[in-house]
């Protein structure tokens, strides 16, 4: 009996020994987020020609070497509340066919697959070009009125014709003078023809016609002359 009391007291003694009160108790180190990617491509600032694109960025590392998969943002305004898609990938890249004529901005972050998310990336913005339009410049005037070189009269109605190949909507500007360099003398003329009045009699005048279609082209016209008797 009194040797299994003194083995109690030696174990006691063991275990008091062994155990300190002030350590605390073992826990697992906490799970950290991936490192931020960094962008590569398509560069900030870029005018876009083609319109699909990949969008690519660095592989983020994580702490704990857990898997890592990105969401990607894209969006039509610098704050994201316009969002484009967004996508989530295990690569780092993500292709996508975006709209012509329009910005956007787009940014990455990673995820690991305890769902821990790192931050965003830098935010960079693109424009993409709009749908390219080709327009045929009007042809050059030509004349109807007056034929002769030289009027019996004040008043003369100036007649020409011209076409556009893409039917555009035309206006005519109308340089009229007595210098061989006519200056404008009437401007954005919806019809192809002017009746000047009040003209002096043996004068010689000089004057061309600009056309201009709805999409901004121009075509000038030759110099053309009469003279008053």
């Amino acid at each position: 009996m009194r040797r299994i009391i003194i083995l109690l007291i030696a174990l006691f003694l063991l275990v008091s020994c062994t155990t300190d009160p002030d350590t605390p108790p073992d826990v697992s180190q906490e799970n950290k987020p991936p490192s931020v990617p960094k962008l590569n491509s398509p560069e900030a600032n870029l005018f876009c020609t083609d319109n699909e694109l990949d969008f690519k960025w660095s592989a983020s590392t994580d702490p704990d070497g857990d898997p890592v998969t990105y969401q990607i943002q894209v969006a039509n305004d610098s704050d994201f509340s316009n969002m484009y898609y967004t996508d989530e990938v295990s690569t780092t890249n993500s292709n996508q066919v975006l709209e012509k004529g329009k910005n956007y901005y787009w940014h990455v972050r990673a995820k690991d697959d305890k769902g821990n998310f790192s931050a965003y990336s830098e935010m960079r913005n693109l424009y993409t070009e709009g749908e390219s339009v080709t327009n045929s410049l009007p042809a050059i005037p030509e004349l109807i009125n007056p034929t002769q070189n030289v009027v019996s009269r004040s008043e003369v109605n100036l007649k020409w014709k011209t076409s556009d190949a893409d039917d555009d909507i035309l206006t005519y500007d109308l340089y009229f003078g007595t210098s061989n360099n006519p200056e404008l003398y009437k401007e954005n003329l919806a019809d192809p023809s002017y009746i000047l009045t009040n003209l002096q009699s043996d004068t010689s005048y000089f004057w061309r016609v600009t056309v201009k279609d709805s999409k901004g082209g121009v075509t000038v016209g030759q110099i053309w002359t009469f003279k008053t008797n």
